[in-house]
């Protein structure tokens, strides 16, 4: 027995290369209708797998799953997000409260050193 092994790197599509990328995907699996991803899921696709390839193929699979699973024709923005969602390691898109926390708490604590330096001295 010999093990061959390959790699190969590619670099991340950018948005519009994630649509041609879902395009084919879908041609090649025999698929000639109608285009099943809306705008906002593509665009959610997009942030959410940073355009990587393996990513976005996971990602599409699991969101025409749960479209499927719904009786829907057509991949929304819920859908992907359903996905995304039950995929470990995915960038989700959205607010990141860590900044706004930081900053609220060393104003909090600047408050309390204030009250406390002006009660000391005044």
């Amino acid at each position: 027995r010999q093990r061959i092994t390959f790699s190969f790197e590619i670099e991340a599509l950018d948005r519009d290369g994630v649509e041609r990328y879902v395009v084919h995907r879908l041609a090649t699996a025999g698929y000639n209708g109608p285009f099943l991803f809306s705008k906002r899921a593509l665009d959610f696709l997009y942030r959410t797998s940073d355009g990587i390839p393996r990513v976005i193929n996971i990602l599409c699979h699991k969101a025409l799953m749960v479209a499927f699973g719904k009786g829907e024709r057509s991949v929304q923005i819920d859908h992907v997000k359903s996905a995304a969602d039950d995929t470990e390691g995915v960038n989700i898109p959205g607010f990141n409260y860590m900044p706004a926390m930081i900053t609220l708490g060393g104003l909090a604590m600047g408050a309390v050193l204030v009250f406390y330096l002006g009660r000391l001295y005044l």
